[in-house]
Parts: structure tokens; sequence; C-alpha cells
């Protein structure tokens, strides 16, 4: 296994060799990813992708992906910032560009990799470009919001968001639905006043929970 290090952290990487007169593919994985997730039932998918194009390719695992180095009390006091995905843009993947001598990738992300490839683009213009990007983080929380407040409004009935961790579901009510509720008119009506309207793990409203 190669790995280069950033900052103290060994990253899982692989090379894909290719022409050297054309940009190499990055490729940046999903929040559940890793070199070895990209791998299908027909192949390794970078591998593919940099065969048809001829290009080279450069494929790595964030930190507590994959064979990286893990992240000591990732779900306590190590827990993941809300800008980790910026910090990944702007500091990790530069640095691993640099050991690289890769000055203008073709980025391709998935997910929350594609939101990394997006962020790097809008800071390093010269240095990307190509960004492709699909299943971006890019309004998907929005989106999940405004289908629960229509639900809330026009069908209630009981509904059910499933998240990794208790943790999670207690700062998602605390920070986006219930300030979503309380601000929104039509659908504060909905909220009681109660104390019990919204508890550690569910909100109770008068149709639905």
């Amino acid at each position: 296994m190669k790995t280069c290090v950033v900052n103290g952290v060994a990253l899982e990487v692989q090379h894909i060799p290719g022409s050297a007169d054309l940009a190499p593919i990055v490729f940046l994985h999903e929040g559940l990813g890793s070199v070895a997730m990209w791998q299908t039932r027909a192949g390794h998918w970078p591998e593919q992708v940099c065969q048809a194009t001829g290009r080279a390719g450069w494929v790595y695992s964030r930190r507590g992906y994959g064979q990286s180095d893990s992240i000591p009390g990732v779900r306590g006091v190590n827990r993941l910032a809300a800008d980790y995905m910026h910090q990944e843009a702007w500091a990790v993947l530069p640095a691993l560009l640099d050991q690289w001598g890769v000055h203008k990738p073709v980025l391709l992300g998935h997910s929350d990799g594609g939101s990394i490839a997006l962020l790097h683009a809008a800071r390093f213009e010269v240095t990307a470009c190509i960004v492709m990007v699909f299943g971006t983080q890019s309004g998907k929380t929005e989106t999940l919001l405004n289908i629960l407040g229509w639900i809330i409004e026009c069908e209630p009935d009981d509904a059910m968001y499933v998240m990794p961790s208790v943790d999670m579901v207690r700062e998602f009510i605390k920070t986006r639905v219930h300030p979503m509720l309380r601000q929104n008119p039509r659908l504060a009506r909905h909220l009681s006043g109660d104390r019990f309207d919204i508890k550690l793990q569910a909100m109770h409203l008068p149709e639905m929970t």
C-alpha cells in the first residue's frame, strides 16, 4: 500500500499510470468511501475510467477511511467539524497535489467528494481545469427539510428520518428542524408550545410523530 503524509497523517494512495500529456484524474470518494470502495463487480472503476480516457489517475482515502490513519474519538472529542469538507478541499487536497506534482487535475468527486471538488475549484481556479461531480452535498438537507415541511402542512402523517447516531438526530432537530418550524408562520402553528413537542430523538406534533 502506498501512502502520502499530510500534516503528520498517513493517507492511503493509489496511482494509476497513464499519459503524461493529459491532465490526470483525481478521484474523491463519498462520505463512506475509500480507495477500495470504488470497486464494482466489473472491476476497479477508477482504473477503468483512466484506461478509457488514456489519463493517469490518483485515488486516495481521506483520514478515517480505508487504510488511512484513523481519527481517535471521532464520535466524541474529535468529531468532524462542520467545515471538514472545506478543510479537505483547501488544505489536504492541495498538499497531496503538490506531492504528486499535479497542477491541473481533472477532479472527479462522488457525494462528499463532489462537494470537495467544487470547493477546491472555487478557491484554486488556476489548478482545476475540469470538475465532474455527482451526488454532491449541495442542497440535499434543504430538500429534505422542504419535504418534511410539506408533509407537516399538507399531508400530516407519521414520518421518520434515519441518521447514523442519536447525537446527530438531536443536533438536526435542534439546529435545523425546530428553527424551520418556528420561523415559518404556516408551520409554526403546528407547534403547541408544550415542552413535549420536541424530545431528544423525536418531535411530537398534533397529527404526526
